[in-house]
């Protein structure tokens, strides 16, 4: 009898998962995003040139570079601002908005839109965004949910967010949970 009731356990688990509701990020918090893969854990995401990017901000080559600290807006847009620290100069950059792109794009980056343009366009999708438990998803117009997020690590140990792309490409996870020990200034 213990073993069915185990076995009756287990099966109504993915019952349980699905039943479970979706986490929206209060529009007053703020969070940071990591990213998790079986190559790293816990690397920041941050903000140069308008594009995502994860790891250490100071080795990037763009003079505006700086990790994000992110609210959520009523139309679950994730809207980003630098996360300056006292004596630091600030980025030119504020209230940008993430975007994935589209299928129709004929890129895969994942980047932020300038706060006048911050509901995208035919190709880059910004609003849906939300959370289940700690980590960051995306919810469909149609009802779907998709985790598709991945990345590429460039020369400069630094990894380039990627969204819906696997060719070359590491999966991973953003989550709003900051690492136990922070990924030290190399990501290799």
């Amino acid at each position: 009898m213990r073993l069915d009731m185990r076995n009756l356990l287990a099966a109504s688990l993915p019952l349980v998962v699905l039943g479970a509701r979706k986490r929206d990020a209060s529009p007053s918090s703020t969070f940071q995003l990591y990213a998790y893969s079986d190559r790293f854990g816990g690397l920041p995401l941050f903000y140069a040139d308008g594009l995502a990017y994860l790891g250490n901000p100071s080795l990037s080559n763009s003079s505006d570079a700086a990790v994000v600290i992110f609210t959520t807006d009523s139309d679950h847009h994730f809207v980003g601002n630098p996360n300056v620290t006292a004596g630091s100069v600030a980025p030119s950059w504020s209230n940008v908005t993430l975007f994935v792109p589209e299928p129709s794009s004929g890129s895969k980056r994942v980047g932020f839109l300038p706060p006048n343009d911050g509901t995208g366009n035919a190709t880059t999708h910004t609003s849906g965004f939300a959370f289940y438990g700690s980590t960051a998803m995306l919810y469909g117009d149609d009802g779907s949910i998709a985790t598709s997020f991945s990345g590429i690590q460039s020369e400069n140990g630094i990894y380039e967010l990627f969204w819906n792309d696997t060719e070359g490409t590491t999966p991973l996870t953003l989550r709003k949970q900051a690492p136990s020990n922070p990924p030290s200034n190399t990501t290799s």
